[in-house]
């Protein structure tokens, strides 16, 4: 979408680029959605309606418009199966009237962390706190923490990551005898691949 220097347009148009955070890669199939809160009668509706769509190219460039109206704010949605989805919210002041608003967009990786905890000696217990950097998602290494005990067991928990981020298992378990051992484990995630770490005890 081309515009002329002061020419005016009946449309807001968005235009970008999503690469793969870390590497800079342009990133294909990105599904790109354009939402807005526009004005209906004389408030502005709260919901997020959907405006237009999009998949990124090759070069990982999208672009989206809407007719013009109020609004109170864009937000632009990228959604990708091996990646993190990625949300944008865009303030119309920095819209321009005549020419495209322009962003960079960076995608997170995904990682998978699988933990495999093994109470082979029967111990009382154990506390451990897994963490890894990801956007908080329900599924995610983020300050999750296990606690078991008194069990003999052999267990495999699962849990998302950013890509090439440190992963850090933490806390400690108590053995039958009552001696308490510390965990400290660290080791980087592999974007689109599993960290895999066993804690036998």
């Amino acid at each position: 979408m081309l515009f002329s220097c002061g020419e005016e347009t009946k449309d807001f148009a968005f235009e970008g680029n999503v690469t793969v955070s870390g590497s800079g890669v342009p990133l294909d199939g990105v599904a790109v959605t354009l939402r807005g809160q526009r004005l209906t009668g004389t408030s502005f509706n709260p919901n997020f309606q959907t405006l237009d769509t999009d998949m990124t190219d090759a070069d990982g460039r999208f672009s989206l418009s809407v007719e013009k109206a109020l609004f109170q704010s864009f937000r632009i949605t990228l959604d990708h199966p091996s990646h993190f989805v990625t949300v944008r919210d865009i303030s119309p002041d920095d819209v321009p009237i005549s020419t495209a608003h322009t962003g960079s967009y960076q995608m997170e990786p995904l990682a998978w962390v699988q933990t495999r905890l093994r109470n082979i000696n029967a111990s009382q217990r154990i506390d451990v706190t897994i963490n890894a950097p990801s956007n908080g998602c329900p599924d995610c290494c983020d300050q999750l923490r296990i606690v078991r005990e008194g069990e003999v067991f052999d267990t495999t928990l699962s849990c998302l990551a950013f890509g090439g981020g440190q992963v850090t298992h933490k806390g400690n378990y108590r053995n039958a005898g009552g001696t308490v051992t510390l965990i400290d484990l660290e080791g980087a995630s592999v974007a689109y691949d599993t960290l895999f770490v066993e804690i036998t005890y």
